[in-house]
């Protein structure tokens, strides 16, 4: 595992602390306890652990019930969808989450070892591979294409191929900061081949080569995609949580 650049890991907590309403400097000043933010433009309540620090962001009515709730509460229990539905049900529609944070910026020793099996391809995609990248989008279950978060566009992405079928795809969004954003699907029928492993390192590679810092992302229960991010050697970095209010549209979520 490589340890992350001191700049890089400024970039990072600034673009985690833009989403809580604060500054950078401000997120790291505690480096254990919960501390409560206002946050008048925080539609739900958003929650970012690293290590024995959280902060919790909200609209700053709701922060006295949520202090009542948590007090004497594991760390453990507060990041989990159970208590807030259990405790805070007025203020809570859907939990996202936990989702856990990655990431690199240089490339770990563990990639070496990762070749595409014999009798299939990897390489960049390309505007001939549409209709493949269809035909394995229709392939995945609907909240599986939801979590990849990857479309057929301008976005880098990177594929293993048998013949002509997609087999697996990655990709990155660019996002401020630097950030390179890792998305990745693998076709139900040619999962346990570590096809996801291969295709999410040559996005992250191909994100390094732009002095990019790759930002994998995942839902602490889907077992695959953790492994995916482990098998890489990726830096685990946070986890957040999101509860979405009552009244909030579900395209209007931050990005947990």
């Amino acid at each position: 595992m490589s340890e992350l650049r001191s700049k890089s890991l400024d970039t990072i907590l600034d673009w985690w602390a833009q989403e809580l309403g604060i500054s950078g400097a401000d997120l790291w000043a505690t480096h254990q306890g919960i501390t409560l933010s206002g946050n008048s433009l925080q539609p739900g309540i958003f929650a970012f652990r690293r290590g024995e620090f959280v902060r919790i962001a909200a609209a700053p009515w709701k922060l006295e019930n949520i202090r009542d709730e948590i007090l004497n509460k594991k760390l453990t229990t507060i990041f989990s969808k159970g208590f807030w539905k259990k405790y805070l049900p007025e203020m809570c529609r859907k939990v996202i989450g936990p989702a856990l944070l990655y990431y690199a910026d240089s490339p770990p020793e563990e990639w070496k070892s990762f070749k595409a099996p014999q009798g299939m391809m990897l390489r960049g995609l390309a505007a001939m591979d549409a209709r493949a990248f269809a035909e394995l989008a229709s392939a995945l279950s609907k909240k599986e294409y939801e979590h990849c978060g990857l479309e057929f566009g301008p976005h880098p992405m990177w594929g293993v191929f048998l013949n002509k079928q997609l087999l697996a795809v990655a990709g990155y969004d660019a996002w401020p900061g630097r950030i390179a954003h890792i998305g990745v699907a693998v076709h139900p029928d040619f999962r346990g081949q570590k096809l996801g492993h291969l295709v999410a390192m040559a996005a992250a590679r191909g994100a390094m080569a732009r002095k990019r810092i790759v930002q994998y992302r995942t839902h602490a229960d889907n077992t695959g995609s953790v492994g995916i991010a482990k098998a890489l050697g990726l830096e685990l970095f946070a986890e957040t949580i999101y509860v979405r209010p009552p009244e909030q549209p579900a395209n209007n979520a931050p990005a947990t």
